[in-house]
Protein backbone atom coordinates (compact mmCIF):
# COMPACT_ATOMS: atom_id res chain seq x y z
CA UNK A 1 0.00 0.00 0.00
CA UNK A 2 1.88 2.79 0.90
CA UNK A 3 5.35 1.71 -1.13
CA UNK A 4 2.98 1.81 -4.27
CA UNK A 5 1.71 5.32 -2.60
CA UNK A 6 5.28 6.67 -2.67
CA UNK A 7 6.07 5.47 -5.87
CA UNK A 8 3.13 6.96 -7.76
CA UNK A 9 3.63 10.59 -6.00
CA UNK A 10 7.21 9.91 -6.78
CA UNK A 11 6.92 10.46 -10.27
CA UNK A 12 4.53 13.26 -10.43
CA UNK A 13 5.52 16.33 -12.66
CA UNK A 14 5.20 18.71 -9.66
CA UNK A 15 8.27 18.00 -7.57
CA UNK A 16 7.36 20.34 -4.41
CA UNK A 17 3.53 19.14 -4.82
CA UNK A 18 4.95 15.86 -4.96
CA UNK A 19 7.55 16.41 -2.12
CA UNK A 20 5.06 17.60 0.09
CA UNK A 21 2.63 14.59 -0.17
CA UNK A 22 4.84 11.88 0.03
CA UNK A 23 6.22 13.85 3.10
CA UNK A 24 2.56 14.00 4.63
CA UNK A 25 2.21 10.34 3.86
CA UNK A 26 5.71 9.39 5.32
CA UNK A 27 4.44 11.43 8.45
CA UNK A 28 1.04 9.01 8.48
CA UNK A 29 2.82 5.58 8.44
CA UNK A 30 3.12 3.78 11.65
CA UNK A 31 6.95 2.45 12.19
CA UNK A 32 6.43 -0.12 14.49
CA UNK A 33 9.63 -2.18 13.56
CA UNK A 34 13.00 -1.53 12.32
CA UNK A 35 12.54 -3.56 9.29
CA UNK A 36 9.92 -0.83 8.31
CA UNK A 37 12.21 2.02 9.47
CA UNK A 38 14.61 0.19 6.89
CA UNK A 39 12.52 -0.38 4.25
CA UNK A 40 10.82 3.47 3.95
CA UNK A 41 14.27 5.00 4.66
CA UNK A 42 15.33 2.73 1.60
CA UNK A 43 12.29 3.55 -0.22
CA UNK A 44 12.81 7.37 0.28
CA UNK A 45 16.42 6.67 -1.24
CA UNK A 46 15.43 5.35 -3.81
CA UNK A 47 13.20 7.96 -5.10
CA UNK A 48 15.98 11.25 -4.02
CA UNK A 49 13.84 12.02 -1.38
CA UNK A 50 16.63 12.14 1.44
CA UNK A 51 14.99 14.70 3.31
CA UNK A 52 11.80 12.50 4.04
CA UNK A 53 14.83 9.53 4.58
CA UNK A 54 16.52 11.82 6.95
CA UNK A 55 13.39 12.18 9.02
CA UNK A 56 12.42 9.04 9.35
CA UNK A 57 16.17 7.87 10.15
CA UNK A 58 15.78 10.51 12.84
CA UNK A 59 12.53 9.35 14.39
CA UNK A 60 13.40 5.53 13.99
CA UNK A 61 16.60 5.58 15.28
CA UNK A 62 15.46 6.06 18.94
CA UNK A 63 12.94 3.72 19.00
CA UNK A 64 15.48 0.80 16.99
CA UNK A 65 18.96 0.86 17.78
CA UNK A 66 19.01 -2.25 15.06
CA UNK A 67 18.50 0.38 12.36
CA UNK A 68 20.75 0.11 9.05
CA UNK A 69 21.38 3.41 8.41
CA UNK A 70 22.41 4.90 4.56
Amino acid sequence: GWELAIEILSRMDNIPVADAKIGELIGHIEVKSDQRADKLIGLCRLFNLDDEANKVSEVSISRFPTLQTY
